[in-house]
């Protein structure tokens, strides 16, 4: 069994859940999905929150594939203003993932980062199905295509097919990164009384180096750090991109 304790405002009652009879990974993995909670000193709302938690575990359980778990459900009071909802569980019978197919197309897809998250997917044939770690890995590959350039990359089939009766699954996961871009010209609105050399040094890319959204994050943040402009927008004009060069406009307000 795990337990977490913080401390919270002396006034308000403190809900912690344990988890027993599972492994001691799942039940790590529980104590994240269900974090201690705060609760008014009424009756009713512990009841809510018993309420809540029996629908947040049947989340947790069912993307790392226990769709046939079952759980009792005991209340202590663990000390004065802490209570702890105590789950014994059953996991039952997993979802076994049966097919995988993994499908990558366009300019970007035999680079060396795409290539090693492909060979590095974290889920096997056999294996119980984890959605956790399929929604991580799409997520990474995504933010590796957008760190070098291409904008436009996206999933045209992310499917999980189950089948809760038989207790099997398929998963579907096709990426297409589309072209890669680079940073077009760079416009300035606003900041009149400024020269266009001082903005400027805020600018972290110049014309010509590869689009990544990421460039526009830290030029946002140097603008507003140099503390001179009270109105700061810099954005990628994608829709606007011509020969798969994105123009990019940075408004500014003085303050």
């Amino acid at each position: 069994m795990l337990l977490g304790f913080f401390s919270f405002p002396a006034l308000a009652d403190v809900v912690h859940f344990g988890f027993e009879d599972v492994p001691t990974s799942m039940a790590e993995k529980l104590n994240k999905a269900l974090p201690p909670v705060t609760i008014d000193d009424k009756a009713d709302r512990l009841e809510e929150t018993e309420m809540s938690a029996n629908l947040r575990l049947k989340d947790a359980l069912q993307a790392y594939g226990y769709y046939d778990a079952t759980w009792k459900i005991s209340k202590k009071i663990i000390s004065p203003k802490n209570y702890l909802l105590q789950f014994s569980i059953s996991l039952g019978k997993p979802i076994i993932v049966r097919k995988i197919d993994l499908q990558k197309s366009g300019t970007g897809s035999n680079t060396p980062s795409i290539i090693h998250l492909y060979k590095a997917f974290p889920i096997k044939d056999g294996a119980v199905l984890n959605q956790v770690d399929y929604e991580e890995w799409k997520g990474k590959a995504l933010e590796a295509l957008n760190r070098q350039g291409y904008a436009k990359a996206e999933y045209t089939r992310h499917e999980i097919l189950i089948d809760k009766k038989e207790f099997w699954s398929d998963i579907y996961l096709w990426l297409n990164t589309g072209p890669r871009f680079r940073f077009g010209s760079i416009t300035v609105h606003g900041a009149e009384h400024y020269p266009r050399w001082f903005v400027e040094r805020y600018v972290s890319f110049k014309e010509g180096d590869w689009y990544a959204p990421a460039a526009l994050a830290v030029t946002q943040s140097n603008l507003r750090n140099a503390d001179r402009f009270s109105d700061i927008s810099v954005q990628g004009e994608l829709n606007a991109e011509k020969n798969n060069r994105v123009p990019v406009s940075i408004n500014l307000k003085s303050m």
